[in-house]
């Protein structure tokens, strides 16, 4: 349970740092077209991710 717990912790890290960088990069970065491009495929690994680690932790 210990070492379950501790790799959702980890990969709950690991998705906040993601979602924190490309926060930043869409504020400081103007080119709206390569944010659009990257923006679809992104948002669908943050929802398999947050719902991989839905899945372990349950």
């Amino acid at each position: 349970m210990d070492i379950e717990s501790g790799r959702a912790s980890v990969m709950i890290l690991l998705v906040v740092m993601i979602l924190l960088v490309s926060i930043t990069r869409r504020r400081y970065r103007f080119p709206f077209l390569l944010s659009y491009r990257f923006a679809f495929p992104a948002t669908k690994l943050y929802v398999l991710a947050i719902w991989f680690i839905f899945c372990i932790s349950h």
